[in-house]
């Protein structure tokens, strides 16, 4: 019996490690919103401690998960479609403010120091591994002066580079004045 309930502790565990990599987010980070320590996070994820029932509905909710999937009553892998589609727009997202800050000419340590993030979050929110708050999308909008619509991906389903670096580039175009347009039209060859 305790040799089951060990086994079923790391199982548990050992889900909820693969839960948290897969939403992108650190020990420390899910600590925070948990409000546990890190340490405790760790002892969790190795099956070393016990989980109450409202800490892993909790980590469900942070996850995006299965309930039943992070306790071991199913396999059903712990995603849905839903959460699958969640994860697309997420690398949507993160492919575009790369985009748009590689074409606003900043460094990510330079966009970090403006939006008083660590420059790693950075990485994590261009690479899709980090969420990115309302408040944080709008603000991303305003310092690459984009629309914060194209830079959410709305109507669109998944990350495509060139479609999107294109309709950042019609962007600048339409508001070229019509000097500038003509100078972008005799570059183009024919």
């Amino acid at each position: 019996m305790v040799d089951e309930m060990m086994e079923k502790r790391r199982l548990i565990g050992s889900r909820l490690s693969i839960a948290r990599e897969r939403a992108g987010l650190s020990q420390s980070q899910v600590a925070a919103e948990m409000d546990l320590s890190r340490p405790s996070i760790s002892e969790i994820e190795a099956g070393r401690r016990r989980v109450a029932a409202e800490e892993l509905a909790k980590f469900a909710e942070i996850y995006s998960v299965d309930i039943k999937w992070l306790a071991g009553v199913s396999d059903l892998g712990g995603t849905t479609p839903m959460v699958d589609e969640m994860m697309q727009k997420r690398k949507l997202i993160g492919s575009r403010l790369s985009i748009a800050r590689q074409r606003a000419g900043l460094s990510q340590f330079q966009v970090a120091v403006e939006m008083d993030l660590p420059r790693p979050s950075i990485s994590e929110i261009e690479t899709g591994r980090r969420r990115v708050a309302a408040e944080e999308l709008a603000r991303f909008a305003e310092i690459y002066s984009v629309d914060i619509k194209w830079l959410a991906g709305v109507g669109e389903e998944k990350a495509d580079p060139l479609r999107d670096k294109l309709q950042l580039a019609a962007r600048i175009v339409a508001g070229l004045k019509y000097e500038g347009l003509e100078k972008v039209i005799d570059l183009q060859p024919y």
